[in-house]
Parts: C-alpha cells; sequence; structure tokens
C-alpha cells in the first residue's frame, strides 16, 4: 500500500529518475508503513518512502524520522504539519488559536505538542515558544511536495 501511495506521489512530482534506497531505509520504512492502520500516519509513510526514492530528497530521509513517525498519532502530525505556518514555532498562548485552525481541543494540541517535543521533531528550548528541530524541519522537507 505504500508503495503504491509512493509511486502516486513520484508521478504526481514529475520524478522520473528514481533510486532505490538501501535495505537500512527500506526495510523500516515499509515496517512502520505496514503496522500503521491510520490514513494520516500511513501517508506520512508513503511520504517518506518517496522522499528516499527521490534523488532530489533523499537526503532528507533520516533513520531517526522513522523512529519519531512509529512514535507519532494522527493529532500530532497535524500540529507538525502546522508549526511552519505559524513562523516554526508557536507560544503557548497561540496554542488555542491553532487547535480551532485545525478542528482540535487545546488538550489534543497540548498532548500533540508534548508528544512532538518527546520525539525531537520540536522543542522548546525557554519553556515559552514550541520551535521545529533542525530533524523536524528535515522530517517536513522530506515529506512535503
Amino acid at each position: 500500500m505504500i508503495l503504491h501511495r509512493a509511486k502516486e506521489r513520484l508521478e504526481a512530482r514529475g520524478v522520473e529518475a528514481r533510486i532505490s534506497p538501501s535495505l537500512t531505509v527500506a526495510l523500516p520504512l515499509f515496517r512502520g508503513g505496514a503496522d500503521e492502520s491510520r490514513d494520516q500516519l500511513q501517508d506520512l509513510w508513503a511520504r517518506l518512502l518517496a522522499a528516499a526514492m527521490d534523488p532530489s530528497k533523499t537526503d532528507y530521509v533520516r533513520v531517526r524520522s522513522f523512529e519519531a513517525l512509529e512514535k507519532l498519532d494522527p493529532p500530532d502530525a497535524r500540529v507538525l504539519a502546522c508549526l511552519p505556518s505559524q513562523g516554526g514555532g508557536i507560544n503557548h498562548g497561540q496554542q488555542n488559536e491553532m487547535a480551532g485552525e485545525l478542528g482540535l481541543s487545546r488538550d489534543e494540541v497540548d498532548v500533540s505538542v508534548g508528544n512532538l517535543l518527546r520525539v525531537e521533531l520540536a522543542s522548546d528550548p525557554h519553556g515559552a515558544f514550541v520551535t521545529l528541530t533542525a530533524l523536524g524541519r528535515e522530517f517536513l522537507r522530506a515529506v512535503q511536495d
């Protein structure tokens, strides 16, 4: 399923010269995608696989991304995707606004932010402003079209 979705992504981006990812990349991607039943997260696995097969994106695909994705829930993925539109980060007061934009409760956003911090896709070094980490930015570069 994720291979089919990855190929669709590559075709949509017009990538014709595909590369075969190494087994150290391909196996965790297939395993993670096969173990995931939630559509939004399956899509992220497929996007990572597509990036691994795209010569212009393959360097953004990191094993740590797989480890983080295995620990995400769908609301976490939605919050993560929303952070760049917030200038790369949000202060704690903006979490109410983000919740409204995403159709989530403030508690759901808070739990998702906590999880993004735990998997190191986001950081909150001063306890007042959640930002993407370098890993979070690389992850988003890999999965965005």
